[in-house]
Formats: C-alpha cells, structure tokens, sequence
C-alpha cells in the first residue's frame, strides 16, 4: 500500500480501492453460488480472481484463504468448509482497508 501512495495520486488509488469491498464481495457470492450448484471449477475460478485482488492490496490473509480454496481443494465440500473463514476475513481485511484509507 505504501508503494501505490508512493506511485499513484491519492484520487486514482481512493477511486481503486472503492472497488475493492463489492468486487471481493462478489467473487464471495460466486464461491457461494457454485458450492451450492455443486460446481468446483466455478468456485476456483471464483477464488483465482479474489486471490489476485487480495495479494496485489497486500492482505495476505484473504489472499492466503482463496488460495488455498483455488489449490488445496478437491471437492466442493472442500470450498465450503472454507467459507465462513473466507467470511470473517473479508470483514476484517475491510476493517483495515478502511482505517487505512481514512489515517491518509
């Protein structure tokens, strides 16, 4: 985050990461909506696109978490064992977007 403010004016980085809570939240609902359609690949296309996201902001946990749904599972059961730590990181990582946001 540090080497974006360094690199990018505030307004194109506040603009970026005004995205980031809907589009985090819908590759969530997309994981979400494959589990319950039964459908792995979907869930781990899902979670490729919140892993990219998540590790180019830096929140390694949340990037870590959809990572391990995109590589370590085998089954759909699998992904939805990962679901509510999937849940509770985003809330965090949001948490912390949004004090970082506002302390600049």
């Amino acid at each position: 985050m540090d080497d974006w403010c360094s690199d990018i004016d505030r307004c194109d980085i506040l603009a970026i990461l005004s995205r980031v809570p809907d589009d985090a939240r819908k590759n969530i609902a997309e994981i979400e909506k494959a589990v319950t359609e039964g459908d792995l690949t979907a869930c781990k296309r899902a979670a490729h696109r919140l892993k990219g996201m998540a590790g180019n902001l830096g929140a390694s946990r949340l990037a870590g978490t959809a990572r391990d749904i995109e590589l370590k599972s085998h089954s759909v059961d699998d992904v939805a064992g990962h679901i509510e730590s999937l849940q509770a990181t985003l809330v965090a990582t949001l948490a912390a977007l949004d004090r970082a946001t506002h302390a600049r």
